[in-house]
């Protein structure tokens, strides 16, 4: 069964803290959207977990766990050349996201 995404189009707000300002990208875990932290002003790379379409409660387990190490490792990471994590939360709807200092440039790819 496939599950539709809320829409995240530029102007929208997320979660009542970030304006989505644009799609970065998308990959197998979710989808990466260029946002602006309403409070401060400051610019963040948005990273927002897809929800499973098939594969079960195990496989759905994994996934939520290796978003939310990836989320941890992230936030004790502290070097000029390493992306400082902002914040990280659950959505209403059981999404996962993770919220990353903005940096500019082109795709690594």
């Amino acid at each position: 069964m496939h599950h539709e995404e809320p829409t995240l189009a530029p102007g929208t707000t997320f979660e009542g803290r970030y304006e989505v300002l644009a799609k970065l990208g998308e990959g197998g875990f979710g989808a990466v959207h260029k946002a602006r932290q309403l409070t401060t002003g400051q610019l963040v790379a948005l990273k927002i977990m897809r929800q499973p379409e098939h594969g079960g409660a195990a496989r759905t387990e994994v996934r939520v766990a290796r978003f939310l190490r990836e989320a941890q490792l992230c936030a004790q990471l502290h070097h000029p050349n390493i992306v400082q994590v902002v914040d990280s939360g659950q959505c209403s709807d059981g999404r996962l996201y993770t919220v990353f200092a903005f940096a500019p440039g082109d795709n690594l790819a």
